[in-house]
């Protein structure tokens, strides 16, 4: 699995970031938002999805692996 981050020109037409910047904008307009701003470095990002994904990878290996007796 491959995970990559990359910047998006705003407003350019980018249909996945028009559609992100309209549901954030009716999110702050409604104000029963709790929300928390932090600026969070690439690498911290980077090694949380790293993770994530180790993590999800795990579980799939986990849940589908057979006893040695039924793979033959």
């Amino acid at each position: 699995m491959s995970i990559k981050f990359s910047w998006v020109k705003s407003h350019a037409g980018t249909r996945g970031n028009e559609i992100a910047d309209k549901l954030a904008k009716e999110a702050a307009r409604r104000g029963d938002t709790e929300y928390e701003f932090a600026r969070i470095p690439k690498s911290t990002m980077y090694q949380e999805a790293r993770e994530s994904a180790r993590q999800k990878w795990q579980r799939e290996w986990t849940t589908n692996q057979k006893p040695a007796a039924s793979r033959q």
